[in-house]
C-alpha cells in the first residue's frame, strides 16, 4: 500500500461509508458500515512501518470489533474491505 492510497481513500469515513468508534482507543473499537448489507470481508491493520500487524477476514457482518491486546501504542493504517470498496482508514491506540 501506498501513502497514495491513504489519501484518497480516507474519504470513506467523511462520506458516511464507515463508522469507527472510539478512534483513538484504548481498549476497544468498533469497525461499522453504515449500510448494513456491506458486509466487511478483510481488515488489516499496519503499522506505521508498513508491517501488516493483524488481519481478519471472512466477517459475515456489517460490524467488526478490534481489540488492543498486543498492539502497542501509536498510529495505524486500517485497511478496510467489503464486496463493493476497500477503505484506508488512520488509526490511532492510546
Amino acid at each position: 500500500f501506498t501513502v497514495t492510497n491513504i489519501v484518497s481513500n480516507i474519504s470513506d469515513v467523511s462520506k458516511g461509508r464507515i463508522s469507527i468508534y472510539p478512534n483513538p482507543f484504548s481498549e476497544i473499537t468498533s469497525i461499522n458500515t453504515f449500510d448494513k448489507t456491506d458486509v466487511i470481508h478483510k481488515i488489516s491493520l499496519y503499522d506505521i512501518f508498513g508491517q501488516k500487524v493483524n488481519t481478519r477476514t471472512k466477517n459475515t457482518d456489517n460490524i467488526i470489533t478490534l481489540k488492543k491486546e498486543n498492539l502497542q501504542s501509536g498510529i495505524y493504517i486500517l485497511i478496510v474491505e467489503t464486496k463493493t470498496y476497500s477503505s484506508t482508514i488512520k488509526l490511532i491506540i492510546n
